[in-house]
């Protein structure tokens, strides 16, 4: 019977897929660390394997058909080379164990926003496209590029379908609690003095569930074999926004400090200027002006135009989602 691999299962966004892939009666192989423990379900089996070792992960895509990799090394701002190689050479292990199988027909690459960057002068309100030219400015979005780059070579030449996903924020019940959105969370109900501005800067999120629905459609879409795309719920909400929509749903409310917009756009120009100038991005990422500008954002429209998805989660009912099941 053929299979289902899933990579990072034991993860937040892999725990959610494999819950999705089980209920649907797959039968699903999951390559964990050793030291990981691992749910038991009668469709659910296990495969013990480190992506640095490559002699681990012989045989565990013997008989899968479709691949999901979503173990990865997260945390944006990382520079420790060791824990990022995950991303890169840990892809480029397992593209090799794929080839030598010879029965996966689809392989599904969870990379990020963050391999998108931001082009050195590109202004920091606009959204990225999947068109756009890669440009991350982050150790941890350079190492999630190497392995888009990867899955792109072997893949192609081997003339195996894939299909790379970058999604935005992720956020929903299982998240890490000091991580993401549940970090902003947490900022609101400790009264830092940030949350109080209404910050401007755009970021794309989705709630978990829509991203693993985004999953499932890309592994069957004939169309989205050999495509990027952008995940997210397509409405880039400032972190203004974010802010006022926690404290609605933890019930405070206090009226938001503005800042002037002048402010902010002479904040922008001044980056943008040095950046189109002495491509600065280089030494100050863009991700860390994200309060003021729109790099942690982006245009996901393909994915809806193409394969039809859409996200159902608003982040009014996402943020009611996260947080009742974080209490």
């Amino acid at each position: 019977m053929s299979k289902i691999l899933v990579t990072g299962g034991t993860g937040f966004v892999g725990s959610h897929l494999l819950d999705a892939l089980l209920n649907s009666g797959e039968q699903v192989v999951a390559l964990v660390r050793p030291e990981s423990k691992v749910r038991t379900h009668p469709g659910l089996s296990v495969h013990h394997g480190n992506l640095l070792d490559p002699g681990s992960l012989r045989g565990c895509c013997e008989d899968a058909k479709s691949v999901f990799h979503l173990a990865a090394y997260p945390t944006l701002g990382s520079k420790d080379a060791s824990a990022l190689a995950v991303n890169s050479i840990g892809t480029s292990n397992l593209l090799h164990e794929v080839l030598d199988s010879g029965s996966v027909e689809r392989f599904i690459l969870m990379s990020s926003l963050a391999a998108a960057g931001h082009r050195p002068g590109k202004k920091l309100v606009e959204l990225s496209i999947e068109s756009d030219d890669a440009y991350p400015d982050t150790d941890y979005g350079r190492s999630k590029l190497q392995a888009e780059a990867f899955t792109q070579q072997v893949c192609g030449k081997a003339e195996i379908p894939y299909v790379i996903l970058r999604p935005g924020l992720v956020y929903g019940p299982g998240s890490r609690p000091d991580g993401g959105m549940n970090a902003i969370v947490g900022t609101v109900r400790n009264d830092n003095l940030l949350v109080r501005f209404d910050l401007p800067g755009k970021v794309s999120v989705v709630h978990v569930a829509d991203l693993v629905q985004a999953c499932l459609t890309v592994a069957t879409h004939p169309v989205a074999a050999g495509r990027t795309f952008f995940v997210s719920d397509n409405c880039p909400v400032s972190f203004g926004e974010i802010f006022q929509t926690v404290r609605k749903q933890i019930g405070r409310s206090y009226h938001p400090i503005p800042i002037a917009d002048g402010l902010c756009a002479f904040a922008r120009n001044i980056y943008n200027w040095l950046d189109k100038t002495l491509t600065i991005s280089t030494l100050i990422p863009s991700y860390m002006l994200a309060p003021l500008g729109s790099s942690l954002a982006c245009n996901s429209s393909e994915i809806k135009s193409q394969l039809g998805f859409e996200a159902q989660y608003t982040l009014s009912h996402g943020l009611a989602n996260t947080i009742g099941n974080s209490k």
